[in-house]
Protein backbone atom coordinates (compact mmCIF):
# COMPACT_ATOMS: atom_id res chain seq x y z
CA UNK A 1 0.00 0.00 0.00
CA UNK A 2 2.56 2.11 0.99
CA UNK A 3 4.27 2.12 -2.73
CA UNK A 4 1.27 2.60 -4.04
CA UNK A 5 0.57 5.68 -2.27
CA UNK A 6 4.12 6.92 -3.59
CA UNK A 7 3.12 6.15 -7.04
CA UNK A 8 0.05 7.85 -7.38
CA UNK A 9 1.99 11.08 -5.49
CA UNK A 10 4.70 10.77 -8.09
CA UNK A 11 1.85 10.53 -10.93
CA UNK A 12 0.50 14.25 -9.26
CA UNK A 13 4.00 15.70 -9.54
CA UNK A 14 4.43 14.68 -13.02
CA UNK A 15 0.76 16.27 -13.91
CA UNK A 16 1.74 19.42 -11.99
CA UNK A 17 5.11 19.64 -14.08
CA UNK A 18 2.71 19.44 -17.79
CA UNK A 19 0.51 21.69 -15.97
CA UNK A 20 2.31 24.34 -14.12
CA UNK A 21 -1.28 26.46 -13.14
CA UNK A 22 -3.12 23.28 -12.63
CA UNK A 23 -5.62 24.58 -14.66
CA UNK A 24 -6.62 22.25 -17.91
CA UNK A 25 -6.09 23.14 -21.00
CA UNK A 26 -8.35 24.77 -23.73
CA UNK A 27 -8.90 22.47 -26.15
CA UNK A 28 -12.20 23.67 -27.52
CA UNK A 29 -11.66 24.95 -31.10
CA UNK A 30 -12.96 27.42 -32.59
CA UNK A 31 -16.43 27.50 -35.06
CA UNK A 32 -17.10 29.13 -38.68
CA UNK A 33 -20.39 30.04 -39.58
CA UNK A 34 -21.49 32.12 -42.45
CA UNK A 35 -18.81 31.86 -44.69
CA UNK A 36 -19.27 33.64 -47.96
CA UNK A 37 -16.95 34.55 -51.63
CA UNK A 38 -18.03 37.41 -53.10
CA UNK A 39 -15.43 38.53 -56.40
CA UNK A 40 -15.04 41.33 -59.22
CA UNK A 41 -12.74 42.65 -61.25
CA UNK A 42 -12.17 46.03 -59.43
CA UNK A 43 -10.53 49.19 -61.64
CA UNK A 44 -8.30 50.28 -58.41
CA UNK A 45 -7.12 47.10 -57.00
CA UNK A 46 -7.58 44.45 -59.79
CA UNK A 47 -9.23 41.46 -59.73
CA UNK A 48 -10.26 40.57 -56.23
CA UNK A 49 -12.23 38.38 -53.73
CA UNK A 50 -13.65 39.28 -50.50
CA UNK A 51 -14.13 36.16 -48.12
CA UNK A 52 -16.82 36.67 -45.40
CA UNK A 53 -17.40 34.78 -42.20
CA UNK A 54 -17.31 34.66 -38.29
CA UNK A 55 -15.99 33.01 -35.65
CA UNK A 56 -17.05 32.46 -32.34
CA UNK A 57 -13.91 32.89 -30.49
CA UNK A 58 -11.12 35.49 -31.15
CA UNK A 59 -8.12 33.94 -32.71
CA UNK A 60 -6.11 34.90 -36.03
CA UNK A 61 -7.30 33.55 -39.02
CA UNK A 62 -5.62 32.13 -42.28
CA UNK A 63 -6.96 32.39 -45.67
CA UNK A 64 -5.74 30.49 -48.88
CA UNK A 65 -7.39 30.22 -52.38
CA UNK A 66 -6.26 27.96 -54.76
CA UNK A 67 -7.37 27.43 -58.52
CA UNK A 68 -10.16 25.54 -59.87
CA UNK A 69 -11.43 22.41 -57.33
CA UNK A 70 -7.96 21.22 -55.98
CA UNK A 71 -7.90 19.05 -53.05
CA UNK A 72 -8.50 21.13 -49.88
CA UNK A 73 -6.04 21.79 -47.25
CA UNK A 74 -6.90 18.48 -44.50
CA UNK A 75 -6.99 20.56 -41.70
CA UNK A 76 -6.35 23.90 -40.16
CA UNK A 77 -2.70 23.70 -39.73
CA UNK A 78 -2.58 22.39 -43.19
CA UNK A 79 -4.16 26.06 -44.36
CA UNK A 80 -1.84 27.46 -42.30
CA UNK A 81 1.44 25.94 -43.94
CA UNK A 82 -0.25 26.82 -47.19
CA UNK A 83 -0.48 30.53 -46.33
CA UNK A 84 3.00 30.78 -44.98
CA UNK A 85 4.44 28.52 -47.80
CA UNK A 86 3.42 31.94 -50.13
CA UNK A 87 1.81 32.27 -53.05
CA UNK A 88 3.07 29.54 -54.92
CA UNK A 89 2.19 26.30 -56.31
CA UNK A 90 -1.80 26.03 -55.92
CA UNK A 91 -1.98 28.78 -53.82
CA UNK A 92 -2.88 32.15 -55.99
CA UNK A 93 -3.91 34.62 -53.28
CA UNK A 94 -4.29 34.25 -49.24
CA UNK A 95 -5.07 36.85 -46.20
CA UNK A 96 -4.48 36.66 -42.44
CA UNK A 97 -5.53 38.87 -39.44
CA UNK A 98 -7.30 38.84 -36.33
CA UNK A 99 -10.87 37.86 -35.95
CA UNK A 100 -12.93 39.27 -33.59
CA UNK A 101 -15.14 36.47 -31.33
CA UNK A 102 -18.70 37.15 -33.37
CA UNK A 103 -18.23 39.65 -35.82
CA UNK A 104 -17.98 39.12 -39.31
CA UNK A 105 -14.51 38.61 -40.62
CA UNK A 106 -14.10 40.28 -44.21
CA UNK A 107 -10.80 38.95 -45.96
CA UNK A 108 -9.51 40.90 -48.88
CA UNK A 109 -7.72 38.84 -51.52
CA UNK A 110 -5.72 40.62 -54.50
CA UNK A 111 -4.34 39.18 -57.46
CA UNK A 112 -6.77 37.17 -58.94
CA UNK A 113 -7.92 36.68 -62.66
CA UNK A 114 -11.10 37.39 -64.12
CA UNK A 115 -13.19 34.13 -65.50
CA UNK A 116 -10.63 32.13 -63.79
CA UNK A 117 -12.13 29.65 -61.10
CA UNK A 118 -11.09 29.13 -57.78
CA UNK A 119 -12.03 27.98 -53.99
CA UNK A 120 -11.10 29.45 -51.09
CA UNK A 121 -10.15 27.54 -47.65
CA UNK A 122 -10.56 29.34 -44.27
CA UNK A 123 -9.39 28.66 -40.97
CA UNK A 124 -8.87 30.19 -36.84
CA UNK A 125 -6.66 29.46 -35.10
CA UNK A 126 -7.21 30.42 -31.13
CA UNK A 127 -4.96 31.72 -28.47
CA UNK A 128 -4.64 28.13 -27.33
CA UNK A 129 -3.40 26.44 -30.38
CA UNK A 130 -6.79 24.99 -31.68
CA UNK A 131 -8.02 25.16 -35.27
CA UNK A 132 -11.21 25.27 -36.37
CA UNK A 133 -12.67 23.18 -39.13
CA UNK A 134 -11.48 24.14 -42.58
CA UNK A 135 -14.25 26.26 -44.46
CA UNK A 136 -14.12 25.90 -47.72
CA UNK A 137 -16.19 27.65 -50.21
CA UNK A 138 -17.79 26.68 -53.15
CA UNK A 139 -16.08 27.70 -56.81
CA UNK A 140 -16.47 30.84 -57.70
CA UNK A 141 -15.19 32.99 -60.80
CA UNK A 142 -14.37 36.42 -60.38
CA UNK A 143 -16.40 38.32 -62.91
CA UNK A 144 -16.50 42.56 -63.78
CA UNK A 145 -18.33 44.13 -61.08
CA UNK A 146 -20.21 46.93 -61.47
CA UNK A 147 -18.37 50.60 -60.68
CA UNK A 148 -19.57 53.28 -58.84
CA UNK A 149 -18.19 56.70 -59.22
CA UNK A 150 -17.19 58.94 -56.10
CA UNK A 151 -17.25 62.40 -56.91
CA UNK A 152 -14.88 64.76 -54.90
CA UNK A 153 -15.07 68.06 -52.89
CA UNK A 154 -12.01 69.18 -51.91
CA UNK A 155 -13.11 71.56 -49.84
CA UNK A 156 -11.18 74.73 -50.14
CA UNK A 157 -8.40 72.90 -51.74
CA UNK A 158 -5.76 75.60 -53.24
CA UNK A 159 -3.53 72.52 -54.96
CA UNK A 160 -3.82 69.07 -56.05
CA UNK A 161 -7.50 69.01 -57.28
CA UNK A 162 -7.16 67.97 -61.05
CA UNK A 163 -9.10 64.43 -60.35
CA UNK A 164 -13.05 65.35 -60.24
CA UNK A 165 -14.10 61.46 -59.60
CA UNK A 166 -13.18 57.79 -58.45
CA UNK A 167 -14.44 54.43 -59.54
CA UNK A 168 -15.24 52.02 -56.88
CA UNK A 169 -16.94 48.57 -56.48
CA UNK A 170 -18.70 47.23 -53.58
CA UNK A 171 -17.40 45.32 -50.62
CA UNK A 172 -13.63 46.16 -51.89
CA UNK A 173 -11.06 48.01 -50.57
CA UNK A 174 -10.14 51.40 -52.76
CA UNK A 175 -7.51 54.43 -52.80
CA UNK A 176 -8.58 57.89 -53.75
CA UNK A 177 -6.12 60.81 -54.35
CA UNK A 178 -3.97 61.86 -51.65
CA UNK A 179 -2.85 64.62 -53.19
CA UNK A 180 -5.02 68.13 -52.48
CA UNK A 181 -3.30 70.57 -50.50
CA UNK A 182 -4.59 73.62 -48.83
CA UNK A 183 -2.40 76.17 -47.22
CA UNK A 184 -2.17 76.38 -43.27
CA UNK A 185 -3.72 72.80 -43.44
CA UNK A 186 -2.63 69.22 -43.33
CA UNK A 187 -4.97 66.85 -45.31
CA UNK A 188 -6.65 64.31 -43.18
CA UNK A 189 -8.45 61.63 -45.57
CA UNK A 190 -11.86 61.63 -46.95
CA UNK A 191 -15.19 61.68 -45.00
CA UNK A 192 -19.06 61.07 -45.86
CA UNK A 193 -19.94 64.79 -44.69
CA UNK A 194 -17.63 68.31 -45.58
CA UNK A 195 -15.94 69.61 -43.00
CA UNK A 196 -14.32 66.45 -41.68
CA UNK A 197 -18.20 65.16 -40.36
CA UNK A 198 -19.12 61.91 -40.97
CA UNK A 199 -17.72 58.76 -41.65
CA UNK A 200 -14.17 58.75 -42.22
CA UNK A 201 -13.65 56.36 -45.26
CA UNK A 202 -9.56 57.02 -45.82
CA UNK A 203 -6.21 58.07 -44.26
CA UNK A 204 -4.54 60.89 -44.92
CA UNK A 205 -2.64 58.58 -47.98
CA UNK A 206 -5.49 58.27 -49.65
CA UNK A 207 -6.54 54.10 -48.81
CA UNK A 208 -9.26 53.58 -48.03
CA UNK A 209 -10.06 52.16 -43.99
CA UNK A 210 -12.94 49.71 -44.97
CA UNK A 211 -14.32 48.08 -48.02
CA UNK A 212 -16.77 50.38 -49.93
CA UNK A 213 -20.25 49.53 -48.26
CA UNK A 214 -22.80 50.48 -50.87
CA UNK A 215 -24.19 49.52 -54.34
CA UNK A 216 -24.03 53.16 -54.93
CA UNK A 217 -21.49 56.56 -55.67
CA UNK A 218 -21.51 59.36 -52.89
CA UNK A 219 -19.67 62.56 -52.99
CA UNK A 220 -16.89 62.48 -50.78
CA UNK A 221 -15.68 65.41 -48.93
CA UNK A 222 -12.00 66.09 -47.84
CA UNK A 223 -10.79 66.53 -44.31
CA UNK A 224 -8.61 68.94 -43.11
CA UNK A 225 -6.34 69.89 -39.42
CA UNK A 226 -5.15 73.54 -38.62
CA UNK A 227 -1.48 72.59 -39.40
CA UNK A 228 -0.14 74.18 -35.80
CA UNK A 229 1.94 77.04 -35.91
CA UNK A 230 1.94 78.23 -39.12
CA UNK A 231 0.13 81.62 -39.60
CA UNK A 232 -0.13 83.69 -36.29
CA UNK A 233 -1.60 86.69 -36.03
CA UNK A 234 0.10 89.23 -37.01
CA UNK A 235 2.73 87.10 -39.77
CA UNK A 236 2.90 87.10 -43.11
CA UNK A 237 -0.24 84.93 -44.61
CA UNK A 238 0.50 83.18 -48.23
CA UNK A 239 -1.12 86.58 -50.28
CA UNK A 240 1.76 88.52 -48.73
CA UNK A 241 -0.57 90.02 -46.32
CA UNK A 242 -0.89 89.72 -43.12
CA UNK A 243 -2.69 87.66 -40.61
CA UNK A 244 -5.71 89.55 -38.72
CA UNK A 245 -6.83 86.29 -37.04
CA UNK A 246 -6.73 83.00 -36.45
CA UNK A 247 -9.45 80.84 -34.54
CA UNK A 248 -9.05 76.76 -33.96
CA UNK A 249 -13.02 76.25 -34.40
CA UNK A 250 -12.87 78.81 -37.52
CA UNK A 251 -16.31 79.33 -39.29
CA UNK A 252 -18.27 77.82 -41.76
CA UNK A 253 -19.08 79.64 -45.53
CA UNK A 254 -20.58 77.91 -48.24
CA UNK A 255 -20.05 74.51 -46.92
CA UNK A 256 -16.15 75.15 -45.58
CA UNK A 257 -14.63 75.75 -42.48
CA UNK A 258 -12.01 78.63 -42.73
CA UNK A 259 -9.39 79.18 -39.59
CA UNK A 260 -7.65 82.80 -40.71
CA UNK A 261 -8.31 85.94 -42.13
CA UNK A 262 -5.83 88.15 -43.94
CA UNK A 263 -5.38 91.37 -44.57
CA UNK A 264 -4.42 92.86 -48.06
CA UNK A 265 -1.23 94.34 -48.18
CA UNK A 266 -1.45 98.07 -48.42
CA UNK A 267 -1.32 99.21 -52.21
CA UNK A 268 1.56 100.34 -54.05
CA UNK A 269 0.30 103.66 -55.28
CA UNK A 270 -1.43 104.60 -51.92
CA UNK A 271 -4.90 104.01 -50.78
CA UNK A 272 -7.82 105.56 -52.40
CA UNK A 273 -11.23 106.58 -51.36
CA UNK A 274 -14.62 105.15 -52.23
CA UNK A 275 -18.27 105.45 -52.10
CA UNK A 276 -19.79 102.43 -50.28
CA UNK A 277 -22.85 102.62 -53.08
CA UNK A 278 -26.31 104.99 -53.06
CA UNK A 279 -28.18 105.91 -49.99
CA UNK A 280 -31.42 104.85 -50.84
CA UNK A 281 -30.66 101.13 -51.80
CA UNK A 282 -31.48 99.22 -48.68
CA UNK A 283 -29.33 96.14 -48.02
CA UNK A 284 -31.04 93.97 -45.62
CA UNK A 285 -28.74 90.81 -46.27
CA UNK A 286 -25.28 92.31 -44.71
CA UNK A 287 -24.40 91.04 -41.40
CA UNK A 288 -21.72 92.25 -39.17
CA UNK A 289 -19.99 89.23 -37.39
CA UNK A 290 -16.93 87.32 -38.47
CA UNK A 291 -17.57 85.59 -41.01
CA UNK A 292 -20.27 87.55 -42.57
CA UNK A 293 -18.14 89.91 -45.18
CA UNK A 294 -17.47 87.20 -47.99
CA UNK A 295 -21.15 86.42 -48.67
CA UNK A 296 -22.23 90.73 -47.89
CA UNK A 297 -19.51 91.31 -50.93
CA UNK A 298 -20.48 88.69 -52.88
CA UNK A 299 -24.64 90.29 -52.72
CA UNK A 300 -23.37 94.18 -52.81
CA UNK A 301 -20.81 93.55 -55.74
CA UNK A 302 -24.40 91.54 -57.47
CA UNK A 303 -25.84 94.74 -57.02
CA UNK A 304 -25.05 98.27 -58.95
CA UNK A 305 -24.86 100.74 -55.64
CA UNK A 306 -23.02 103.31 -58.01
CA UNK A 307 -24.61 106.91 -57.69
CA UNK A 308 -22.20 109.80 -58.50
CA UNK A 309 -22.94 111.94 -56.06
CA UNK A 310 -19.51 113.37 -55.13
CA UNK A 311 -17.80 114.16 -58.32
CA UNK A 312 -15.18 112.00 -58.91
CA UNK A 313 -15.87 109.43 -56.19
CA UNK A 314 -17.99 106.75 -57.97
CA UNK A 315 -15.57 103.84 -56.71
CA UNK A 316 -17.95 101.30 -55.26
CA UNK A 317 -16.19 99.56 -52.69
CA UNK A 318 -17.38 96.09 -52.12
CA UNK A 319 -16.75 95.82 -56.04
CA UNK A 320 -13.85 97.31 -55.45
CA UNK A 321 -12.37 94.14 -52.87
CA UNK A 322 -14.09 91.86 -55.20
CA UNK A 323 -11.86 92.13 -58.17
CA UNK A 324 -8.67 92.73 -56.48
CA UNK A 325 -6.21 90.22 -56.95
CA UNK A 326 -1.86 90.17 -56.01
CA UNK A 327 0.51 87.92 -56.99
CA UNK A 328 2.90 86.19 -54.34
CA UNK A 329 5.30 83.72 -54.47
CA UNK A 330 4.15 83.20 -58.51
CA UNK A 331 0.22 82.45 -56.81
CA UNK A 332 -2.73 84.51 -58.15
CA UNK A 333 -5.15 85.33 -54.77
CA UNK A 334 -8.26 86.84 -56.07
CA UNK A 335 -10.99 85.49 -53.59
CA UNK A 336 -10.31 88.50 -51.81
CA UNK A 337 -13.71 90.60 -49.89
CA UNK A 338 -14.54 93.79 -48.08
CA UNK A 339 -14.88 92.71 -44.06
CA UNK A 340 -17.70 92.98 -42.16
CA UNK A 341 -18.02 95.23 -39.48
CA UNK A 342 -16.40 92.86 -36.60
CA UNK A 343 -13.94 91.71 -39.43
CA UNK A 344 -12.48 95.32 -40.07
CA UNK A 345 -12.61 95.79 -36.06
CA UNK A 346 -10.01 92.97 -36.01
CA UNK A 347 -7.54 94.62 -38.54
CA UNK A 348 -7.46 97.59 -36.12
CA UNK A 349 -7.11 95.50 -32.98
CA UNK A 350 -4.02 92.97 -34.65
CA UNK A 351 -2.59 95.45 -36.97
CA UNK A 352 -3.14 98.85 -37.25
CA UNK A 353 -2.90 99.09 -32.95
CA UNK A 354 0.24 97.19 -33.08
CA UNK A 355 1.81 99.15 -36.19
CA UNK A 356 1.20 96.55 -38.98
CA UNK A 357 -0.14 97.27 -42.07
CA UNK A 358 0.76 100.46 -43.46
CA UNK A 359 -2.70 101.66 -43.05
CA UNK A 360 -2.75 105.57 -44.43
CA UNK A 361 -6.33 106.60 -44.42
CA UNK A 362 -8.52 107.62 -41.05
CA UNK A 363 -11.22 105.77 -42.33
CA UNK A 364 -12.22 102.64 -43.70
CA UNK A 365 -15.34 100.87 -45.16
CA UNK A 366 -17.22 97.39 -43.85
CA UNK A 367 -19.14 95.35 -45.63
CA UNK A 368 -22.07 95.78 -43.03
CA UNK A 369 -24.91 97.99 -43.37
CA UNK A 370 -26.00 99.90 -40.09
CA UNK A 371 -29.25 98.85 -39.00
CA UNK A 372 -32.94 100.61 -39.44
CA UNK A 373 -32.31 102.06 -35.55
CA UNK A 374 -29.25 103.64 -36.69
CA UNK A 375 -29.86 104.60 -40.44
CA UNK A 376 -30.19 102.54 -43.37
CA UNK A 377 -29.14 104.85 -45.73
CA UNK A 378 -25.51 104.16 -44.37
CA UNK A 379 -22.63 101.72 -43.30
CA UNK A 380 -20.64 100.91 -40.70
CA UNK A 381 -17.25 102.42 -41.08
CA UNK A 382 -14.25 101.93 -38.72
CA UNK A 383 -11.93 104.69 -37.15
CA UNK A 384 -8.22 103.58 -37.44
CA UNK A 385 -6.68 106.33 -35.59
CA UNK A 386 -8.95 105.89 -32.40
CA UNK A 387 -10.27 102.87 -33.03
CA UNK A 388 -14.22 103.49 -32.84
CA UNK A 389 -16.72 102.21 -35.11
CA UNK A 390 -19.12 104.51 -36.44
CA UNK A 391 -21.27 104.85 -39.24
CA UNK A 392 -21.54 107.57 -42.41
CA UNK A 393 -24.15 107.70 -45.34
CA UNK A 394 -23.24 105.37 -48.01
CA UNK A 395 -22.47 107.40 -51.26
CA UNK A 396 -20.12 109.30 -49.33
CA UNK A 397 -16.30 109.08 -49.85
CA UNK A 398 -15.32 110.86 -46.64
CA UNK A 399 -16.86 111.88 -43.56
CA UNK A 400 -16.56 115.60 -43.09
CA UNK A 401 -16.19 117.54 -46.71
CA UNK A 402 -14.87 120.25 -45.28
CA UNK A 403 -11.95 118.16 -43.39
CA UNK A 404 -12.12 115.60 -46.58
CA UNK A 405 -11.47 112.68 -44.27
CA UNK A 406 -11.94 110.02 -47.09
CA UNK A 407 -12.68 106.42 -46.62
CA UNK A 408 -10.99 103.93 -48.06
CA UNK A 409 -11.34 99.92 -48.15
CA UNK A 410 -8.24 97.27 -47.04
CA UNK A 411 -9.83 94.11 -48.76
CA UNK A 412 -9.39 90.95 -46.72
CA UNK A 413 -9.24 87.00 -47.53
CA UNK A 414 -9.89 84.01 -45.40
CA UNK A 415 -8.56 80.43 -45.98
Amino acid sequence: MKKMRYFFAALAVLAGCNNPSGTEKDRTAPVLSAGSVSAYENTVAGTTAAVHFTSNEAGTYYVVVYQGAATPPADGAAVEAAFKGGVTGSTKARDTGSATANTAVNASLTGLTKDTAYQAHVTVKDGAGNYSDVWSSGVFTPTEGAHYTLTYDYEGADGGTSETTASVTKDYPYVLTAAPTRTGYDFAGWYTGDNGTGTQLTGANGESLSAWPSASGATVYAGWILTANTYAVGTTGPAGGLICWKDETGYAYEGVVYHYLEAAPPPAGGETEYQWGGCEVVCADTGTAIGTGAANTVYLAAHDHDEVVWGSHVHDAARACADYSVVHNTVTYDDWFLPSKDELALMYTHLKAAGLGGFSIKYYWSSSQATDTNDYRSAFIQNFSSGASSYTLKDHAYVDAASAKDISVRPMRAF
